[in-house]
C-alpha cells in the first residue's frame, strides 16, 4: 500500500483481533502509534511531523465517528449468524460487507494521505521504495529456502495461533483445515510474491504522483490491493484466493464446537460493544 498508509489500515484492522480494555487502550494510542510508524520508515523532520500529527487527528476523529458504527453492525451481525454454521453464501455475504469497510477506510485515507505524502522529500520516497525491493528479495530468498517448507510451518503456527485467540483449544476436526490453508498458502506463495512485486510498483507510480488527484485514486487502487493491480494479470489469482477463503471459513464454522462457537460468538459480541463505546466518546 502506498507509503505504507497500508500500515495505517493495518493498526486500525488489528483491533478487530483484540479485545476488552485492549481495543480501548490501542485504540487511543493510535494517533502516537501511525505517527511512530511513519517516523520509521520516513525520518520525518519537525514540519513534516507536524502535518501528520494534523492530519492523523482529523483521520481518527473521522474513524471514531463515522467508520466505527458500521464495524459494531458488521460484527454483531456475523456473531448472531454464527449461532450456526455458516454457508458459504452467508461468508460471502459477511466478507462483502468487511471488503465495503475496507473501501470506506481506504476512501477516508486518501486526503490524509495526499496531504502529508506531498511534504514527503523525493530522497524518503527513494529509501522507503528501496526498503520495500529489499523486504521482497529476502522473503523471496526464504521462500528457496527447503522448497518452501519455512514459508509452510510459519504459516500454520500463526494460523493456529490465530484460531485459538479467537476459539480457544482446537479440536482434532480442525487440524486438516490448518493443514490445508497452510499448504495451500506455500504452495501459491510465489504467486503472492509475484504480486507484490507489481505492487511495490504500483506504489512508486502513485508516490510519482503525490500531490495530485491522481495519488488519491492511485491509494485507493493500492490500499485494496484488487485484482486492477498488473493489468489484470493477477485477477484469477485473486479470484480463487478469495473463492477458497469462502469455503475454508465455511468449513471452519461447521467444524465449531458448541464451547468454540460461544467463545467466538462472545468475542465478536464483546469486540462490538467496545467499539460502539469508542464511538461515543
Amino acid at each position: 500500500m502506498t507509503i505504507r498508509w497500508r500500515h495505517c489500515a493495518m493498526i486500525l484492522c488489528c483491533l478487530l483481533l483484540l479485545n476488552g480494555c485492549a481495543v480501548r487502550m490501542l485504540y487511543n494510542w493510535l494517533d502516537w502509534a501511525i505517527v511512530w510508524k511513519l517516523d520509521d520508515y520516513f525520518d520525518l523532520n519537525r514540519q513534516q511531523k507536524a502535518v501528520l500529527d494534523q492530519q492523523v487527528e482529523g483521520l481518527l476523529q473521522w474513524h471514531r465517528y463515522q467508520a466505527l458504527p458500521d464495524y459494531v453492525v458488521a460484527l454483531r451481525a456475523l456473531s448472531f449468524d454464527l449461532r450456526r454454521p455458516l454457508s458459504e453464501a452467508e461468508v460471502d455475504q459477511h466478507m462483502r460487507t468487511f471488503e465495503r469497510l475496507s473501501r470506506q477506510l481506504a476512501d477516508g485515507l486518501k486526503g490524509p494521505a495526499n496531504k502529508f505524502a506531498v511534504v514527503l522529500t523525493d530522497e524518503q520516497i527513494q529509501r522507503y521504495v528501496h526498503e520495500r525491493w529489499k523486504k521482497l528479495k529476502e522473503q523471496r530468498d526464504e521462500y528457496k529456502e527447503e522448497n518452501g517448507a519455512k514459508v509452510y510451518a510459519s504459516f500454520k503456527k500463526k494460523l493456529e495461533k490465530n484460531l485459538r485467540n479467537w476459539i480457544g483449544d482446537l479440536e482434532p476436526a480442525q487440524q486438516p483445515l490448518i493443514e490445508e490453508s497452510s499448504k495451500w498458502q506455500q504452495q501459491y506463495y510465489g504467486s503472492w510474491l509475484d504480486y507484490q512485486q507489481v505492487w511495490v510498483q504500483a506504489v512508486e507510480q502513485t508516490l510519482a504522483a503525490r500531490g495530485t488527484p491522481a495519488f488519491e485514486s492511485g491509494l485507493v487502487s493500492v490500499l485494496l490491493k484488487g485484482d486492477e493491480l498488473g493489468n489484470g494479470r493477477f485477477k484469477q489469482y485473486v479470484a480463487d484466493s478469495r473463492a477458497r477463503s469462502v469455503t475454508w471459513f465455511s468449513q471452519l464454522s461447521a467444524s465449531l464446537s458448541p464451547q468454540q462457537r460461544e467463545e467466538l460468538r462472545g468475542k465478536l459480541s464483546d469486540l462490538a460493544a467496545d467499539l460502539d463505546a469508542l464511538s461515543k466518546r
